[in-house]
């Protein structure tokens, strides 16, 4: 507590942030919220004087849990998954995405002097998501923008920067996004760097100190496994445990970074080999195209010795470096600051060099670097690793790399998971409507051939009679959920859609849009009308007996006038921004026209009869 005044951390974990906080203003977290019973027994651990609530952030009352305190600082550190480029290109979840939020709950219920968030860098390209749950490219950062608009209409300042922690001192390139709001009037301050790389004109001037490296937090005493010697043999050497063989991939890349690091380093970070542990061999040079493996034990005796020099006494040395098993992650070496550190492991230590094995490269490209630079971001998984300097193929030729059948047996099952079952997602993709009626014409074939005995369309000219009335329903339900509305309009009747309800509905300020076309409205009526269409043809013109007339003239009316209305909405896909007719009109016009057929198969065929 800061003279009677509350520091909340909200998005706890384990109490980094919260260490952070105190060692920064000398006072602890009065209040620390995480739905997480694990990160909150941490969090008691760290700091057992913080009164906690394990619970989700938008269930914690602000006013309830500050008591009529002030609060001087409310710190946010919302979920990062489904806004950082490390998710690659898999769904977002709009729920975990809108969790920044409830920063403004507080704004708006107790009003912190000053309010501090953390994010990776892409937060400030968070937007609409669409029906595919991936971001909308044409509205990258419109979400932003509004939180940040809705905060400056609060009263607050609001300053952004992106921060690197190696530039003050800490042996990381953790890389994050800062906000800073505060509406106290005064001035907001940020840190001025104190270290720079160590070939920058800042080092030079004597301005910055040198990125602490790597290698200031890495016991080099430690035991550094051969990459020839099997799972059991390094066990029973050193006791611990380690996964082998390794990928060929991994290989590869550990043999560039002995090239890159050792062989062609002309200042590589060296860690002597002591006495007792030392190994030396002999390499006979010469003779250019000789391909037979030439080294020999300093036990054996030398070849021939020629006139000229051919034999070399080689000493092994470790010349280690980090690497970081991450996207776009080329290593770094032992003297330059660690990546961001998460909560899976992902920073190893090689001798001679660091590798990236977790995706691959253009070929010849080396993932990896010397010791003495920063390692990349640390992230949820397995990246780094320790190697010697020798390369093996463990595979021997019998590995594709690119799976296999199911009706095959399994390759060898290892100490890590080496095979999975891919089933093909189409809950994560799709045809909308569309989809959904080729479903039921499939079904309803079943359904003739095997239940009623009778044809495909005197089934359907039942089935659709009341079918637009559930399509009227889940339109309506698609304007309660303030989803798959139009473009925006001037008419009287437009519709401010609200664009963050989760949110809202958790008691965040509403986001709205500018008024717009409701057209899930104009669709439900479109459906009504259908539905009054259908049952007037059944039950007073008795068009029943005309097989196929109902279900054609529902196939146009339903997918006549959803072509039509869809010029109003918005695109629900990135891809279909410079298409003259969209997906849903293009996969609309074959059913309109199957539906003509019908008719007028329909139609002629009762003259014929």
């Amino acid at each position: 507590m800061i003279n009677g005044e509350f520091i909340v951390d909200n998005f706890a974990g384990g109490g980094g942030a919260s260490t952070g906080i105190e060692v920064a203003t000398g006072y602890s977290v009065d209040i620390a919220i995480n739905h997480d019973p694990e990160a909150i027994r941490m969090h008691k651990a760290n700091h057992p004087n913080t009164k906690h609530h394990c619970e989700s952030v938008w269930d914690v009352d602000p006013i309830k849990a500050c008591e009529g305190h002030p609060v001087a600082l409310a710190w946010f550190s919302p979920d990062c998954k489904h806004f950082s480029k490390a998710k690659g290109g898999k769904p977002k979840d709009k729920t975990i995405r809108g969790l920044a939020w409830v920063a403004l709950r507080w704004a708006a219920l107790v009003r912190p002097r000053v309010i501090m968030l953390e994010n990776v860098e892409e937060f400030q390209t968070w937007g609409p998501l669409n029906r595919g749950h991936r971001p909308v490219k044409k509205k990258k950062g419109t979400t932003f923008t509004k939180f940040v608009l809705q905060l400056q209409e609060l009263g607050y300042r609001v300053e952004y920067r992106e921060l690197v922690a190696a530039d003050y001192g800490a042996p990381t390139m953790r890389k994050r996004f800062f906000l800073i709001a505060r509406c106290d009037g005064k001035p907001i301050v940020w840190p001025e760097p104190t270290h720079a790389p160590a070939d920058s004109p800042e080092v030079a001037a004597g301005l910055c100190l040198p990125y602490a490296g790597a290698c200031t937090q890495i016991d080099f005493s430690l035991p550094c496994p051969s990459i020839f010697d099997s799972a059991e043999e390094i066990k029973e050497k050193y006791g611990i445990r380690a996964v082998r063989p390794l990928a060929p991939k991994t290989m590869e890349r550990i043999a560039r970074g002995l090239k890159k690091f050792v062989l062609d380093n002309p200042d590589p970070f060296i860690v002597g080999v002591d006495a007792g542990v030392e190994e030396h061999y002999m390499v006979q040079i010469g003779q250019t195209g000789f391909v037979a493996d030439r080294s020999k034990d300093v036990r054996d005796p030398l070849t021939t010795i020629v006139s000229k020099n051919e034999h070399c006494l080689v000493k092994s040395v470790l010349s280690p470096c980090i690497m970081c098993n991450n996207e776009n992650n080329t290593g770094a070496g032992v003297e330059a600051p660690l990546p961001t550190i998460t909560t899976g492991n992902r920073n190893f230590l090689v001798a001679p060099t660091l590798i990236q094995y977790h995706s691959e490269t253009a070929k010849d490209e080396v993932r990896g670097q010397g010791v003495r630079d920063p390692i990349m971001t640390v992230d949820g998984s397995n990246r780094y690793g320790l190697v010697t300097s020798f390369l093996h193929k463990y595979y021997d030729g019998g590995y594709k790399g690119a799976g296999d059948d199911v009706k095959n047996p399994l390759p060898t099952v290892t100490a890590i998971d080496h095979n999975s079952v891919c089933a093909i997602k189409v809950w994560e993709g799709g045809l909308a409507s569309h989809g959904g009626t080729l479903g039921i014409v499939i079904a309803i074939y079943f359904y003739s051939k095997r239940v009623t005995h009778k044809s495909m369309l005197w089934t359907f000219d039942k089935l659709v009679v009341p079918t637009g009335l559930v399509a009227a329903m889940i339109r309506l339900g698609n304007l309660m959920n303030h989803e798959v509305y139009g473009h925006p309009t001037d008419a009287s009747w437009g519709f401010r859609f609200i664009e963050n309800l989760h949110a809202w509905r958790m008691g965040a300020e509403p986001v709205f849009s500018v008024p717009s076309h409701p057209t899930q409205l104009y669709e439900a009526i479109c459906y009504l009308l259908t539905f009054g269409i259908c049952m007037w043809l059944y039950f007073k013109k008795e068009a029943w007996k005309k097989e196929g007339l109902i279900f054609g003239v529902f196939m146009i009316c339903v997918f006549g006038s959803r072509f039509f209305i869809e010029f109003l909405k918005n695109n629900q896909e990135d891809f279909e921004a410079g298409m003259i007719l969209n997906m849903g009109q293009l996969l609309s016009i074959p059913f309109v026209l199957a539906g003509c057929y019908f008719v007028w198969r329909a139609l002629t065929k009762n003259k014929q009869n």
